[in-house]
């Protein structure tokens, strides 16, 4: 357990205008009865301003972690929180929006040094499927004037930047926990109202079935058994090209992979073979295919093949291949995170061919250009597609209610889902596309989704 001393977060300094949004909430008459709580579901998006930065920062699960083990703390540290024999219990979701934020974040050339991030919450208070009460926190950002003041020490082997992250996670953690105590109150006179005259089997009872409610259906993939889950036949073209004589349409095929995702080894190695035949040459030409293979190789993603990256980087016949090097090694770091997504067999399902699965875990991956190009190739030759439809319904469900950091830009990704549910001919969706047309927090959205919630019906 973490012993960490009190972090404060100033709330006086937001701006006018900044104050949480609550729901009405109905009276109900006082009472002494003491409650506590329960953390039925803890989730935090951690996003970044630019994907490449980032680099000494928390890892995004460890910071997750580390925030949900010290709102415990907290909790159990004010005595708000509960243990198994307490019947008297409200349950909390929680969760946390994050962006990093770097300096220059604003401008074509950021910096990888940390700068005041932006945070808001969401919490909602439960008693069974009754919402007690909920509340979406003002957006805490030093450009909005808000300011943090914390003391955390962090001891081990973090990096100055992790331990100031740490420094806001534990801020905005804080700023959870005080408004939960200060609605400590409300929750206790809304609990006592609402089981008046119930047992304590009939209050468990009660609790219980949300607990179960709450589990909504997921995607989960069986998962594939071998990595080589692209059939050879996909490569053998590319491989063609690339072993032709007439150097142009070797470039053209490195060229023509810079828009694929694939991990032959095969494939790449001739790539490799092209850098390394090349990299050293004085001949223009030559140069020119060294660079186009270099960037091909880069833009893989595959780990395997940074060293040679890095070797051209430094040794490159001519300034200009080497800041190619350069620039393709930074490019590289993001598209080896982006690859291991991509070509996650554990997440990928036999009910789909492996461009299928693809597209999958491109939905999965959290970025932004990857997610709008899957959802443009699901539209043109997946749009019946029963597990592709049921995830990009769930993604739709998930994501469109709240305004996150990391989605505030994705407004035309959310209409396409609209519009490949309404084309899919399955009235199953009228509903959520109905719900969407009044509730997503996005206006495309909205627009698209009563569109084609009325197709549907049609």
């Amino acid at each position: 357990m973490l012993r960490i001393v009190s972090v404060s977060l100033l709330a006086a300094a937001l701006l006018s205008g900044c104050a949480s949004n609550k729901v009405d909430k109905p009276r109900y008459p006082h009472s002494d009865t003491t409650i506590k709580y329960q953390v039925r579901q803890f989730d935090m998006d951690i996003s970044k301003s630019f994907d490449r930065l980032g680099k000494r920062m928390l890892p995004e699960e460890q910071g997750k972690a580390l925030a949900r083990e010290y709102l415990m703390y907290c909790l159990e540290k004010e005595g708000l929180l509960a243990d198994k024999d307490d019947v008297n219990v409200v349950d909390l979701d929680i969760f946390i929006d994050y962006q990093q934020r770097f300096v220059g974040d604003e401008t074509p050339f950021p910096l990888d040094k940390m700068v005041n991030p932006t945070m808001q919450f969401v919490d909602k208070h439960y008693l069974g499927e009754d919402m007690l009460f909920q509340q979406v926190s003002p957006v805490f950002d030093a450009h909005n004037g808000n300011n943090l003041v914390t003391t955390v020490p962090l001891s081990g082997l973090f990096s100055d930047d992790a331990k100031l992250e740490y420094h806001y996670l534990a801020a905005i953690v804080n700023e959870v926990v005080k408004n939960i105590k200060h609605d400590r109150q409300y929750d206790a006179d809304a609990f006592t109202f609402k089981t008046k005259g119930m047992d304590k089997a009939a209050i468990l009872a009660k609790r219980q079935s949300r607990s179960e409610q709450a589990k909504a259906a997921e995607i989960r993939p069986v998962g594939l058994a071998s990595p080589d889950y692209i059939p050879a036949d996909v490569s053998a073209p590319f491989i063609a090209g690339l072993n032709s004589t007439d150097r142009d349409q070797r470039i053209d095929t490195d060229k023509s992979l810079l828009k694929v995702w694939l991990n032959s080894d095969a494939l790449y190695g001739l790539v490799q073979k092209q850098v390394l035949d090349n990299y050293q040459s004085s001949d223009p030409d030559a140069l020119e295919e060294a660079t186009w293979a270099l960037k091909a190789l880069a833009l893989s993603g595959l780990e395997q093949y940074r060293p040679t990256v890095q070797l051209v980087a430094d040794k490159g016949a001519s300034e200009s291949l080497q800041k190619y090097g350069q620039r393709y090694l930074l490019q590289m770091d993001y598209h080896i995170t982006l690859a291991k997504k991509i070509h996650n067999v554990s997440t990928m399902d036999p009910s789909l061919d492996w461009r299928g699965n693809q597209l999958s875990n491109m939905l999965r991956s959290g970025d932004d250009d990857q997610r709008m190009y899957a959802i443009k190739d699901i539209a043109r030759n997946y749009g019946k597609n029963p597990y592709l439809l049921a995830q990009l319904s769930q993604i739709l469900d998930n994501e469109a209610r709240i305004n996150r950091f990391r989605f505030q830009k994705q407004d035309n990704f959310y209409a396409w889902i609209c519009r490949i549910l309404g084309n899919s001919e399955n009235k199953s969706f009228q509903p959520l596309l109905e719900d969407m047309a009044v509730h997503s927090v996005y206006k495309k959205t909205r627009k698209y989704a009563a569109a084609f919630a009325e197709k549907l019906d049609g």
